[in-house]
């Protein structure tokens, strides 16, 4: 079985990204057969980004400076 990555953008608020978090780790391991003791944890990258930083660049039309244009 293919292994799946799964990414998480957040930045707003921490809270927005422990709540994704959480959420998906336990419908995760709600629909995932145990191994040897317990289910596997997915596969997960979370990323925060600096709002303030972001909200500035859009201000001023900075959008080549955008951050998500940086991660491609």
């Amino acid at each position: 079985m293919a292994s799946h990555k799964l990414g998480i953008l957040t930045g707003i608020s921490y809270v927005s990204g422990l709540d994704y978090f959480k959420g998906i780790n336990e419908i995760v391991l709600a629909n995932t057969p145990k191994c040897h003791l317990m289910s596997p944890n997915p596969s997960i990258v979370m990323v925060s980004v600096d709002c303030d930083e972001y909200v500035h660049n859009l201000t001023l039309k900075l959008f080549d400076n955008h951050l998500l244009t940086r991660w491609n």
